[in-house]
């Protein structure tokens, strides 16, 4: 049996994505998923419009970057 790790940036999928996945390719074993940035499932009011510089990386660019 193949594994496959996941890699989310938001809490819905950390907690289902894998579960999901695996109903639909029983074949396959999808390991719990790891976090990364969570980005996704966060409070948009409280995240600046842009960052501070063009030169800073935005969390997403930093998730890009490790994948």
């Amino acid at each position: 049996m193949d594994n496959v790790q996941l890699i989310v940036t938001g809490n819905l999928e950390k907690l289902a994505l894998h579960k999901a996945l695996g109903n639909a390719f029983p074949s396959v074993e999808f390991l719990e998923p790891v976090q990364s940035q969570g980005f996704t499932s966060v409070d948009i009011s409280q995240l600046p419009s842009q960052p501070d510089s063009m030169s800073e990386e935005r969390e997403v660019d930093k998730l890009v970057t490790a994948l």
